[in-house]
């Protein structure tokens, strides 16, 4: 496999998935939580899945082993197994929102995984796609907020038509940070974060930055 793929080992077999690019190690559980999705039917996967991507959305961590904790009382669950499978859902799922995969790159890593049932992987990565757009302001504006802002570029496009969109022609605008992150030696380094919305998104995610500033302007005030 190429550079921009990762390998992970199954069976003798090398499988590549988009979430891990730079030939990124996994986390061998990775697989093994994934296969576990299995054995939920479609609507406790969907009330899952809706319980990941609700905290990497608002980052509550005791909303989220209350609502795991909810789930396997409910189903007669085990504890246990319904946070493993939810480490690595969140594990992969946090890595599609830093590479800002598509639903079809997600449910082909989801399949290559060995999410298996017919028609799971196609009903996460539709979860995925409605979740998209918040997943990706709170992406930027943790990266905004927990490093310091050196420069900025963005650009407008607009999209082509593709064998997955058959019909081009919608806005779109690219942004380009480059931050000032620490290292454990104490200094710091420049990255660079590339990160794609519609016009749509845009909007809204500068509304939520323009509230953000009222409250900070409002505690610093005086």
């Amino acid at each position: 496999p190429g550079a921009g793929c990762v390998c992970v080992a199954a069976g003798g077999a090398a499988m590549a998935l988009a979430a891990f690019p730079g030939g990124q190690t996994t986390d061998p559980q990775l697989r093994a939580d994934i296969e576990a999705l299995n054995a939920f039917d479609g609507d406790q996967l969907r009330d899952f899945i809706g319980a990941c991507l609700g905290f990497l959305t608002s980052r509550a961590a005791d909303e989220l082993r209350d609502k795991l904790a909810g789930l396997g009382e409910a189903w007669g669950a085990n504890g246990g197994a319904l946070r493993a499978a939810a480490r690595g859902s969140l594990v992969l799922l946090s890595a599609a929102a830093r590479q800002r995969l598509s639903a079809s790159q997600l449910e082909h890593d989801l399949a290559t995984l060995g999410l298996a049932t017919e028609g799971h992987a196609a009903l996460v990565a539709a979860a995925w796609d409605a979740a998209a757009a918040p997943l990706s302001r709170r992406l930027l504006a943790e990266s905004i907020m927990a490093n310091r802002l050196v420069d900025l570029d963005w650009k407008f496009g607009v999209t082509a038509s593709t064998d997955e969109l058959r019909t081009g022609g919608a806005p779109f605008l690219q942004l380009k940070l480059c931050i000032e992150v620490g290292d454990p030696a104490g200094g710091s380094r420049k990255r660079e974060v590339y990160l794609e919305m519609t016009l749509e998104q845009f909007f809204k995610f500068l509304a939520e930055m323009e509230k953000a500033k009222g409250v900070l302007d409002l505690i610093t005030d005086g």
